[in-house]
């Protein structure tokens, strides 16, 4: 069986991202204009947006609270759309049986 080589990084990824970014940046501005320079350009937006990634699903922060927030809102409005439906079958007139039943569909 082949063993696995392993590493213990010294530095958080957020960290490791944001330096390699910054050396990706660094290269870029002595690269000429071209497709290169778009690739290497595109690879340090990349580490950045990484580095953001990673930042935020590792914070207790309020946008993790908003996504959190919102999952509950969802939730809710399922709940909601279910009543309707219920409520749209009981309802005996046609046209707000069918008004119902669009609402919890959508």
């Amino acid at each position: 069986m082949i063993e696995r080589r392993r590493f213990k990084q010294t530095q958080s990824l957020d960290e490791r991202l944001h330096q390699q970014a910054n050396r990706l940046r660094e290269e870029v501005k002595s690269l000429p204009r071209g497709p290169e320079r778009e690739q290497v350009l595109r690879k340090a937006r990349q580490a950045e947006t990484a580095s953001h990634m990673s930042e935020w699903l590792t914070s207790p922060s309020k946008l993790r609270q908003k996504a959190r927030t919102g999952l509950e809102n969802a939730k809710r409005f399922q709940d909601k759309a279910a009543e309707a439906l219920q409520m749209a079958d009981q309802v005996g007139n046609e046209s707000r049986r069918e008004t119902l039943q669009h609402i919890a569909k959508s």
